[in-house]
């Protein structure tokens, strides 16, 4: 799954934590793979890693960024 946060606050330079849950979900095993941001935007990319069940479920997805402050 991919998906596209936008907010003025995100810098390319941005820290951002991921961490993805199962909510309703009963089988497969959600892994966040790539966290990218950019100037106005991350793009973070879940992936199912379980050899061969599918996600059946609600997945949930939560995230903090970080800035730097010089």
């Amino acid at each position: 799954y991919t998906m596209t946060l936008t907010n003025s606050k995100i810098k390319s330079t941005s820290v951002v934590q991921v961490t993805v849950g199962k909510g309703t979900c009963t089988a497969g095993q959600p892994t966040v793979c790539f966290v990218t941001p950019a100037a106005g935007s991350v793009v973070i990319i879940i992936q199912n890693v379980h050899a061969s069940n599918a996600l059946n479920g609600t997945i949930t997805i939560g995230f903090t960024v970080f800035n730097l402050v010089a």
